[in-house]
């Protein structure tokens, strides 16, 4: 934890929490994962490339935090409930997620869920 986040508190509380990162293997998820490992949680590494995970968790083991790796597509809602199963038979329950957004394919955009009229 860097002096500004001490200063201000923000991680206070999540000592021994674990928290579910999606799209930790890289940019914003990957730095969710460590601000949080730093904070004291026990990080899941969520998604698609689990040998890039593992490799992930292995340096944050290095630095002194403790996590898994589990495999996860936000596009598949059976993926979602079998990496949040796995989680918790590797760390206990989640208390917290962060969902950082990942890349869509190339030459595909991105398809919005959301109904018209719908928050």
């Amino acid at each position: 934890m860097n002096q500004q986040e001490r200063h201000l508190g923000l991680f206070a509380d999540l000592e021994g929490k674990v928290a579910l990162v999606t799209g930790a293997f890289g940019g914003l998820g990957l730095h969710f994962a460590q601000t949080l490992a730093r904070a004291g949680c026990k990080v899941v590494l969520a998604g698609r490339r689990v040998a890039e995970g593992e490799a992930v968790l292995a340096e944050l083991r290095r630095q002194g935090g403790q996590g898994c790796v589990v495999a996860l597509d936000v596009r598949d809602p059976a993926s979602v409930g079998a990496a949040f199963e796995a989680a918790r038979q590797q760390l206990g329950r989640s208390r917290w997620s962060s969902t950082a957004p990942a890349s869509p394919p190339p030459g595909r955009p991105w398809r919005s869920t959301r109904q018209p009229g719908k928050a």
